[in-house]
This record gives C-alpha cells, structure tokens and sequence, in this order.
C-alpha cells in the first residue's frame, strides 16, 4: 500500500509540470503624427478704380489675411510707391492700401504673408495704368482712317500736358506755350493746340483704354472738338500698330 504522506508529493510534483501563464509584454504607445503647418490666406479685392493714370491717380483695394491654424501672420508689400516687403499693419487680419502707380512701376504690387511657424504665401495684386507720354493718331470722326487726322506726342509730366502736332499738310504746332494741356485722375484731359496757318484746335476727352498692341490699331480716348474750325465733332486718339 502506498502511504498517504507520499502521496501528497506526488500531487505537488504533478502540480509543477503544468505551464505557468506568462505575463503580458508591455505595449509602446502609438506614434503621433506630427501635425502639418497649413500655409496663411491671402484674399484681395479688385485695385478701384479700373483703369488710372500713372502719377495722378489714387488705386486702393482691400487685403485680407487669415491662417487655418490660427497662427499670427505678418503681411508685407513690394511695387510702385512701397519700398520692398514694406511692412503692412493688420487690423483683425485686414487692411486698406492705396498708391499711386509711377511710370515704371510695373502693373502689379506683390505680397508676401508669413505665419509664426515660417510658411509662406504670395500673391499678386493687378491694375491698369496708362498715361499720355506716346506718340499718337488723332482722328477727327470715328474711324482710324477717318479725315482730318493729325499726328500728335505727347509729354505727360504729373497733371500737365504738352506736345506737338502736325497735320495732313505737314503743318506744325504745339500744346499751346500759355495754357498747358492738363490731366486728372479720372483720364479726362483737355489739350489746346496751336498749327501754323491754321486755327488753334482744342479737345477734351476721356481716357478710355492703356492697351497697346504691336498688331492692331488701339483707341486711347475719346471726345469732342470744343474749339476751331471742327467744333462739335468726335474724335478719337488712336495708338498704331507697329507692324
């Protein structure tokens, strides 16, 4: 017989041959993805007024600026009457600028908006300026070959006109010495010419378009006749085609 003592060790010992559970491998937190910096907005309203004249007028337009991720951003300004990346002070992420657009400024300002986190946005901000500083066909009636026609150049210089003018005949003048032709921010003009052996010729108009075209005959302005020989009739100031 077996005593019971032995069998005692005998269940213990059949007790250490089972697998004891393994604890649990502890577990790495999941990586986060490190979050993007989106780039700042820049929403511009069209430059007022539509077309203006280099030196005289007044352009304005509105900027806004915002950042999706709610970041600070600094706005700055290059072109015309700005300096490069002039600064531009940001009142609730919006601001008012105006300029006036000098003869070789180009037709456009650019901006420049950078976040706290060092994105960057750029955009551009058109407009259309002209002025009278060309030589040009002034046709009384309403076509390109209409008669008369005289050839005209013009000095624009600020609000102030001059130039000279010749006729069909090759009669020749000037913007009368007295009273300089003049210019406003809005394009209207008025130019009195003085020809030699003819009555003097006075026009006032509107500047209508700065386009220029090497292919095709462009109006510039449009008016009337307000003194001499033509008094009451339309004119046109056209802009040759170079080929």
């Amino acid at each position: 017989m077996i005593r019971p003592a032995a069998i005692v060790v005998l269940l213990v010992c059949a007790g250490c041959d089972k697998t004891m559970p393994s604890a649990p491998a502890p577990t790495s937190p999941t990586p986060t993805a490190p979050s993007v910096n989106q780039l700042p907005l820049i929403v511009v309203d069209t430059v007022a007024p539509a077309l203006g004249i280099r030196d005289v007028t007044t352009f304005t337009f509105r900027v806004d600026v915002r950042d999706p991720d709610g970041d600070q951003v600094a706005l700055t300004v290059s072109g015309c009457s700005f300096a490069t990346d002039s600064p531009i002070v940001l009142e609730n992420g919006s601001a008012n600028l105006s300029f006036t657009a000098a003869r070789r400024c180009g037709s456009s300002l650019a901006l420049k908006a950078t976040d706290a986190k060092g994105a960057v946005t750029r955009a551009t901000v058109p407009f259309e300026a002209t002025d009278l500083n060309d030589s040009f066909r002034l046709v009384i009636g309403d076509g390109f070959y209409s008669q008369p026609y005289f050839y005209v150049t013009l000095t624009q210089t600020g609000s102030m006109v001059t130039g000279t003018i010749r006729d069909q005949r090759d009669h020749q003048g000037t913007t009368d010495p007295g009273t300089p032709g003049t210019i406003d921010a809005e394009g209207r003009f008025r130019l009195r010419f003085k020809i030699s052996s003819e009555d003097d010729l006075t026009v006032t108009g509107q500047v209508i378009s700065g386009g220029r075209d090497l292919f095709s005959d462009v109006t510039i302005a449009t008016g009337t006749v307000t003194g001499a020989a033509f008094r009451g009739r339309a004119f046109k100031l056209w802009h040759e085609a170079q080929y």
